[in-house]
């Protein structure tokens, strides 16, 4: 049960409204306009109405959701602790004090303002030295500029309207507004306001739904913006990766080599294009693996770095970007090099033994010559465990287990050596059968002595689980 302080009132109502942040969103290329997401909203109500814990926060959540107050934004969930979409349930009470929209005079009025507005913004001139905002002015049909920011306000303000355009990042990032003209557009704004004598209250409500449209609107100071967007990214990028994958410096790593042939170059430069967007202040999201998962076996050497950096900076001279804009790119490039340049540390001895295709060699002659050997087989227990056993599945559990220990990737997921060997009753003798039949394997395959010693080292910590009798 909620205590008293959980208590839904028309005033924490009221206030969980003001409280959530409304935004445009987006998930898998479908938009979802003024919406919230249910974490924040679990955390305004830990830290606004008295919730104890964020337990409390979802079960008061959910009552204001059954009290009709907000909805999932396809109605699929109730209010969960995750990054869920949530908009609130428009209300069509005129009467209503607590709407927004009744309160600015609804439908005719918004239009009148939005009217108003609208005209200011086309005729402003700090607004019009910005050429791709002159040019949009010139481009887009007024009347359709004004019904989409109508349907905007409309419903961000609680009308029955709902917004069908694009999210405010994707309508404004290619017009590079900036914080001198995001002040331009509040001033006319207020202008509008003012003409329209809106009183403060809803003025200011207004201007708090306004300004969280901010982040997505303002673009122009970013580093995005200034490249040229993600056409300009993406031509950079093209010309880059045709580069390093011909670069006969990085083309002697023969990982990096290997890397270059096989790799799908189309989806190469879609997820790089994805990184540098993101990274420079873009409106897209990457996808792809992190810088240190996705070189971590590439053996990436300093020389190799000095000649990626040699071929990003001819295709950034290539397309003429400015100085200040390659320093910047340059420092964000050169955040990622301890993920991507790793000093090659001591090799393994997995990795000296050849990796799994060299261990799984030796281990299958190993287990020929000890199913047949004549000394191991006189131990009737072991002659009959020899007679039973499935030499692929026991080449195959020796061979996890062998490249475990050896610092492989591989996980042994066969019994321990003590449970597997508790009831065979192995003599001294007959572990010496064991280390020389082993011995003569390494022999056979020409295993270094370095190599010989340390496997021939890991084999002997098990003598005490093997040897019983």
């Amino acid at each position: 049960m909620a205590d008293k302080s959980m208590m839904i009132t028309d005033e924490l109502i009221e206030k969980f409204r003001k409280g959530m942040i409304i935004k445009d969103r987006k998930y898998l290329s479908k938009n979802y306009p003024n919406c919230f997401l249910g974490k924040e909203a679990v955390d305004w109500l830990v830290f606004n109405a008295g919730c104890k814990n964020r337990k409390d926060a979802l079960k008061l959540g959910n009552d204001l959701m059954d009290k009709g107050v907000f909805k999932h934004v396809v109605g699929e969930h109730k209010l969960k602790d995750k990054d869920l979409f949530y908009d609130f349930i428009i209300n069509t009470d005129s009467s209503s004090p607590k709407n927004l929209f009744t309160r600015i005079g609804g439908k005719p009025a918004v239009c009148a303002v939005v009217d108003d507005f609208v005209d200011r913004l086309a005729g402003n001139k700090v607004l019009n030295a910005n050429p791709q905002i002159k040019a949009a002015f010139g481009r887009v049909p007024v009347p359709g500029l004004k019904y989409s920011i109508m349907e905007i306000v409309c419903q961000a303000t609680g009308g029955p309207q709902t917004y069908t355009g694009l999210n405010m990042r994707e309508s404004h990032a290619h017009l590079k507004i900036t914080e001198s003209e995001w002040t331009a557009f509040a001033e006319e704004f207020g202008n509008t306001l003012a003409k329209f004598k809106v009183p403060e209250t809803e003025r200011n409500e207004l201007f708090a739904i306004v300004g969280s449209l901010k982040d997505d609107v303002v673009t122009g100071d970013t580093l995005y913006a200034r490249l040229g967007g993600v056409t300009a990214i993406a031509a950079v990028v093209d010309d880059f990766l045709e580069r390093i994958v011909k670069n006969p410096v990085l083309n002697e790593n023969p990982a990096l080599k290997h890397a270059n042939e096989h790799a799908s170059m189309p989806s190469f430069k879609y997820l790089v294009t994805e990184l540098v967007c993101m990274a420079t202040g873009g409106p897209q999201k990457y996808n792809g693996k992190t810088m240190k998962t996705a070189h971590k076996n590439m053996n990436i050497s300093e020389k190799d770095w000095v000649a990626f950096a040699g071929d990003f900076k001819a295709t950034l001279d290539k397309f003429g970007v400015p100085t200040k804009e390659q320093n910047e790119l340059f420092a964000i490039v050169g955040s990622l090099k301890g993920d991507i340049v790793q000093p090659p540390g001591p090799k393994t001895l997995y990795d000296r033994l050849g990796g799994f295709y060299a261990i799984a060699t030796v281990v299958d002659d190993f287990i020929d010559k000890i199913l047949t050997d004549y000394t191991l087989n006189s131990n009737p227990v072991l002659k009959e465990v020899n007679a039973k056993a499935s030499p692929p599945l026991l080449k195959y559990s020796v061979t996890e287990l062998v490249c475990q220990v050896t610092g492989g990737s591989q996980r042994y997921t066969g019994a321990s050596m003590k449970d597997s060997h508790k009831n065979m009753k192995i003599t001294d003798k007959e572990w010496h059968t064991f280390v020389a039949l082993f011995k003569g394997t390494l022999d056979k395959f020409k295993v270094p002595v370095q190599e010989q010693t340390e496997l021939v080292g890991i084999v002997a910590t098990l003598k005490n689980d093997i040897v019983t009798a």
